[in-house]
């Protein structure tokens, strides 16, 4: 019977798939993720946009997209900030504290992380 035997080569490629290249996890699996952010821990993140009053930051090691704010006043111990683009770019790789987790607000701190060794100040 032809019928059963295309389903049963279908179902052999099928479960070889499983195992090729294109089906193994990522290298970024390898690493432990975790679900939500945790109020003190240091992560390395993302600069995703720069705004008038500070930055968003997408934090790397989440299993969903996690995203928060740096506000201007979190950036920098060096005093007054007038411009956020003079001490951040876009796509910049930067240390961040997690200040405040509330639903799905992330609030954010640069000034309290060595931003070289990614040790809490």
């Amino acid at each position: 019977n032809r019928s059963s035997s295309k389903h049963r080569n279908r179902s052999s490629s099928r479960h070889r798939n499983k195992h090729s290249k294109s089906y193994r996890k990522s290298s970024r699996d390898r690493y432990k993720l975790e679900n939500e952010p945790e109020v003190g821990k240091i992560y390395i993140g993302r600069v995703t946009s720069i705004m008038q009053f500070g930055c968003f930051v997408e934090l790397e090691g989440f299993f969903k997209k996690t995203e928060g704010l740096v506000h201007i006043s979190q950036i920098s111990n060096t005093g007054r900030i007038n411009e956020v683009g003079e001490f951040v770019t876009k796509k910049q790789v930067i240390w961040v504290k997690v200040l405040s987790y509330t639903g799905s607000r992330i609030s954010l701190s640069m000034k309290e992380v060595d931003q070289t060794t990614g040790v809490d100040i």
